[in-house]
């Protein structure tokens, strides 16, 4: 091995090991980031809850309101689309009722085509027409059956579209009755919030300097990352430019031992003598070449 070959060992070796620095780093880093979050929004939150108690309380008022307004919309939503589906039904039902069962129309159908294939063409002259005007009206029936289904599928989507708009005032029930218990229980608790709020403000400058040490020191390792990955790329590209020498000696050295082989099989040949496979393949190898 080379020295530039054990220096690139040892170069992507310390890239390894800087690349499990860098992902321990962004691990630790991204912890005490969502920590120092976590905390800034608890301080928020409890300020909030501690100073405006009356416009917390009023602000799930408005909540309310608005929510019960959705209600309606979709009470209204929901009124329609049970009537656009009691009138999709009362057309399905009607329509089936004038159609023949499927079952009858694919049945005859079939019947129809044996007939036709299996009848003498003798036979089948008087009765042709008539059995293809038959099967043009038991196909268009069947069509029909077809467009029936489609409308079917649309009543399920209906259904589904009803049942998600049920759901959705249910929520809108719950979110209720939620903002009314958060309003009853924001009274009283105004010096408690503060002192709490101050606690985890402590702890959240704690995990921010934490977090900040840490983009530090990444900071650093990628520095010495990009460094390190500079050198290999300069390694890698000598190394592939010494492979390419040798390459290209060894192949003028083959083609100089091969044009020697050729010349020697050539005055063999002018002499009469006798010349081997491998001399002749090489003669003749030359001359399709040429």
């Amino acid at each position: 091995m080379s020295g530039d070959e054990e220096m690139l060992a040892e170069l992507e070796e310390r890239a390894a090991a800087l690349r499990r620095r860098q992902a321990e780093l962004n691990r630790e880093a991204e912890r005490w980031k969502n920590e120092r979050d976590r905390l800034n929004e608890s301080v928020r939150t409890l300020r909030t809850e501690a100073l405006k108690h009356k416009e917390e309380r009023d602000r799930a008022n408005r909540q309310v309101a608005e929510i019960k307004r959705r209600i309606e919309a979709h009470r209204g939503e929901l009124d329609e689309k049970r009537g656009k589906l009691a009138e999709l039904e009362a057309g399905l039902a009607e329509e089936r009722r004038r159609l023949p069962s499927r079952q009858r129309l694919e049945a005859r159908l079939k019947r129809i085509e044996w007939e036709m294939a299996t009848t003498p063409t003798s036979e089948m002259l008087d009765r042709e027409d008539a059995f293809l005007e038959e099967a043009r009206e038991l196909r268009s029936a069947l069509a029909a059956h077809e467009e029936l289904d489609a409308k079917a599928d649309e009543r399920l989507t209906l259904l589904a579209d009803i049942k998600a708009t049920e759901l959705e005032i249910r929520g809108c029930r719950a979110d209720i009755s939620r903002l009314h218990e958060a309003s009853e229980e924001s009274h009283g608790k105004m010096l408690l919030l503060h002192r709490k709020a101050d606690e985890e403000r402590g702890r959240a400058d704690e995990a921010h300097a934490k977090f900040l040490e840490y983009l530090s020191e990444i900071r650093r390792v990628n520095d010495e990352f990009r460094t390190v990955l500079g050198e290999i790329r300069g390694i890698r590209e000598r190394l592939r430019a010494l492979e390419q020498q040798e390459a290209a000696s060894k192949k003028r050295m083959i083609d100089a031992r091969k044009r020697e082989l050729i010349r020697e099989a050539r005055r063999k040949l002018e002499a009469g003598e006798k010349l081997s496979l491998d001399e002749l393949k090489l003669l003749y190898g030359e001359e399709e070449a040429e």
